[in-house]
């Protein structure tokens, strides 16, 4: 066996054993009333490892195991970017969590340039399209995953999706990520409440370990049920493990 194989073969393996199986079904109730339609914008160059990748793509299986797939419900897209970008699902390219996941497990790490301007940009022009799913009366969510600053400008793609009534989350992931650089540009992006849209994790076990939380901020807003009703039901908005929150 050639050592392209082998190598396939290894991350399929990590990929598998980092699969989400269970749903949080007591998440999954608060997003029930709404139309939320979100774009994940995953980061897939070479300076992530297949293992981090994998990790990567096992945190959105949680998200969507977490959230109520359907037409008339949450929609979830997916573009990854690096040196280019491309759409790897479209917001209606699944109607139910088991094929959706099943999709999620099959994307390929791209690997390249950290090109998150490009990545921003094609969101707006290529996901948040009617013809790719895009719902008139949705609430419009991007979550862009990343594990450090970007090689192209971020500016303005961040700031036309913002004038686009489009939401920002902003996760930002590695060792990386906590230089005030790289803080800097990501506050850029993510939406203007960075308490709700900005998280940086040093590592990627504690990312993956956030996604129930980061999946019930995502409810949250959809649903725009008072902060208040669930205080008792949310971890400290600093006390992610890992994690830090900016304010």
């Amino acid at each position: 066996m050639d050592f392209y194989k082998v190598a396939f073969l290894l991350g399929a393996f990590i990929c598998t054993g980092l699969r989400a199986d269970q749903p949080h079904n007591a998440v999954a109730s608060l997003c029930e009333i709404s139309k939320v339609d979100i774009v994940m914008l995953v980061d897939g160059s070479e300076s992530i490892s297949n293992r981090e990748f994998c990790t990567m793509k096992a945190f959105i299986s949680q998200v969507v195991q977490n959230l109520p797939i359907g037409p008339n419900q949450v929609q979830i897209g997916l573009t990854q970017f690096s040196t280019y970008s491309k759409t790897e699902l479209d917001l209606n390219s699944h109607n139910n969590n088991q094929t959706l996941l099943q999709a999620i497990d099959a994307i390929q790490h791209m690997k390249g340039l950290t090109n998150t301007g490009r990545g921003l940009d094609h969101v707006l022009k290529h996901n948040f399209q009617p013809g790719a799913g895009m719902r008139p009366d949705s609430k419009k969510k991007v979550v862009l995953i990343t594990d450090g600053e970007s090689t192209d400008k971020t500016e303005i793609p961040a700031q036309n999706l913002k004038d686009s009534g489009i939401e920002i989350y902003v996760i930002g992931v590695g060792s990386h990520v906590h230089s005030q650089h790289v803080i800097n540009q990501l506050r850029t992006i993510a939406s203007e409440d960075t308490e709700n849209h900005l998280y940086l994790f040093s590592t990627y076990q504690s990312f993956y370990d956030a996604a129930i939380n980061i999946s019930r901020n995502l409810c949250h807003d959809a649903t725009n049920l008072e902060k208040q009703g669930l205080q008792a039901d949310q971890t400290n908005s600093t006390g992610f493990t890992g994690a830090h929150r900016l304010v």
